[in-house]
């Protein structure tokens, strides 16, 4: 059989599948936080395949876009910021970063583990969650619960944990730094359990290598900031303002709402 027919026959072969193959794919929709996740699952195994999409369900952005095979992501993915603007893309065949934005090369010193300890040193990269711009933000503004007693008395905190990236990306060794409410500290946690994604580890003098990451929660009514000390380089600031209410009023409803600032460089 010569080459051309081999092509035509491969071609028909391939018409007469992609029909029962689409037949056995299902669309799926799932509103998670602040966004809506889009893609196919098979009837059968009921593992995702094909296109995946995640939009802001308020901008309308897309935020994420890539593909999955037996419930694996495969290819290049594109992670967006607001207006749908390209952040990174990552390849998960390759298991590596494309089009690192320069907000994160421009980062040349973390802090990794060296000799048991923690100190700042050049890198090669600094580490970056595998998600859109600011998710790991939104994921801790979303998840925190402000304590009542915050919020009926009007306080402000300023609290700071702490946790490693490891050599493999794996998220370890929480701690809290600086608190000043218990419950502050364990909503912290709480929060901190609803980071699920990956991560690409630091790497210096090209190797991955254990780095630390500063988590700072700013709380406090509109207007008002409770921050007293520097700002951590390079550490996940996530600002949470509340809606203040009278100690007087025992039948109150608790509203909240979140800013997430920009990235510190």
């Amino acid at each position: 059989m010569n080459t051309a027919r081999k092509i035509i026959l491969s071609s028909l072969i391939a018409l007469f599948f992609l029909p029962s193959h689409a037949q056995e794919l299902k669309t799926k929709k799932i509103l998670t936080g602040n966004c809506l996740e889009i893609f196919t699952i098979d009837k059968k195994s009921k593992l995702r395949n094909g296109e995946y999409l995640e939009i802001d369900k308020n901008s309308r952005d897309t935020l994420i876009s890539g593909a999955f095979r037996n419930d694996f992501k495969t290819g290049t993915w594109k992670y967006n910021g607001k207006a749908s603007k390209p952040w990174f893309t990552y390849d998960y065949d390759k298991k590596m970063l494309n089009r690192i934005p320069e907000e994160i090369t421009n980062i040349d010193s973390f802090l990794i583990r060296k000799d048991g300890n923690f100190v700042f040193e050049k890198v090669d990269s600094p580490p970056l969650y595998i998600g859109y711009k600011d998710e790991v933000r939104n994921i801790i503004a979303i998840h925190f619960k402000v304590p009542v007693d915050i919020i009926i008395n009007g306080l402000s905190d300023h609290s700071v944990a702490s946790f490693v990236v490891d050599k493999n990306g794996e998220m370890t060794d929480f701690r809290i730094e600086k608190m000043q409410f218990k419950d502050v500290a364990t909503n912290i946690f709480n929060a901190y359990k609803k980071i699920e994604g990956e991560w690409s580890p630091a790497i210096f003098k090209g190797q991955p290598v254990d780095s630390q990451i500063f988590l700072v929660i700013d709380i406090s009514p509109p207007g008002l900031s409770s921050r007293t000390i520097p700002k951590i380089p390079n550490s996940l600031d996530v600002v949470i303002n509340y809606m203040s209410v009278e100690k007087r009023t025992k039948a109150v409803e608790l509203g909240l709402f979140h800013t997430v600032p920009p990235r510190q460089k």
